[in-house]
């Protein structure tokens, strides 16, 4: 008369693999400096472009004053928000590479965020040029 019922099962969880945890936060960190250098190489190269459409400006339309005051490196600021979305967004790219409960979720918050991100980018080298060239109609 030995009542034993089965034992019940123990919901599994999803072991998480030491490598892969390590490579997603190597990814993490690269991805984020990679980022850090690009801010410093866009706005460099930026600042230059600005400099060289102000030289073209003046060689092609000599004796022409654009007076475009507060136009100057607007277009700054939103590179900086590109740039820092684009690069918050290997966060869920590298968590996505381990986590593998919210994988789904995480891809899409990275595809949200790089696209956000170049979008916003995109929109910054329109405003360098469109601003170099403001008031020539």
């Amino acid at each position: 008369m030995n009542d034993e019922s089965p034992a019940l099962p123990t919901p599994s969880t999803p072991t998480i693999s030491t490598g892969w945890m390590i490579l997603g936060i190597t990814f993490i960190i690269i991805w984020g400096l990679a980022h850090v250098v690009l801010l410093w190489l866009s706005f460099a190269g930026g600042l230059l472009l600005e400099i060289l459409l102000g030289m073209f400006k003046n060689v092609t339309l000599p004796g022409l004053v654009i007076n475009n005051p507060g136009t100057e490196m607007a277009w700054m600021t939103p590179l900086q928000i590109g740039v820092i979305l684009t690069g918050l967004a290997g966060l869920p790219a590298g968590l996505a590479m381990f986590w593998h409960r919210y994988r789904k979720r995480l891809w899409l918050s990275f595809a949200g965020l790089l696209a956000l991100g170049l979008a916003i980018d995109l929109y910054a080298i329109y405003r360098l040029f469109a601003d170099s060239f403001q008031g020539l109609q």
